[in-house]
C-alpha cells in the first residue's frame, strides 16, 4: 500500500466520526505498525481502567458479557463504516480496524483472573 493511499483512506476514515474512534480503538489502530498488537494493548488499558475506576473483581460470566457486547458494536460500527463514503465492500479487513482485538482479548481474559499477571499471560496468549 502506498503512502499516499494509506493517508487518503486515514483521513476518511477520521471523517466517519465516532464509529472511526471506536472502531480503530480509540485510535489504537492508527499506529503505522503492528495496529493489532496496539489495539490489544489499548484493550489492556481499558479493561484494567475499568476495574480500578469501579473498583470491580469481574467474574467469568461478566467478562464473557463484556466481550459480546464489544463484539456487537463492533459488527455495528463496522457495518456502519462499510457503508461509508469509501469503506466499500472491496476492502474486506483494513488494519486499522481493531475493535475485534478488543472483544478477543476481553473473551481471552474470561475466567483467568484479574490480577496484573493474568492480564499479561491473556496479552501475550492473545497475539
Amino acid at each position: 500500500m502506498t503512502s499516499d493511499l494509506k493517508s487518503n483512506q486515514t483521513a476518511e476514515f477520521k471523517s466517519a466520526g465516532i464509529f472511526h474512534f471506536i472502531a480503530t480503538g480509540f485510535y489504537s489502530g492508527l499506529v503505522p505498525k503492528a495496529p493489532g498488537t496496539a489495539g490489544t494493548l489499548a484493550a489492556a488499558v481499558v479493561y484494567l481502567s475499568i476495574l480500578r475506576l469501579f473498583n470491580l473483581d469481574p467474574g467469568f460470566l461478566a467478562v464473557f458479557a463484556l466481550a459480546w457486547l464489544t463484539f456487537g458494536i463492533g459488527v455495528y460500527v463496522t457495518n456502519r463504516l462499510q457503508q461509508s463514503h469509501y469503506y466499500g465492500s472491496n476492502r474486506s479487513d483494513p488494519q486499522c480496524i481493531v475493535i475485534d482485538e478488543f472483544a478477543g482479548f476481553f473473551l481471552t481474559l474470561a475466567g483467568h483472573g484479574n490480577s496484573l499477571t493474568a492480564i499479561f499471560l491473556a496479552f501475550v496468549a492473545f497475539r
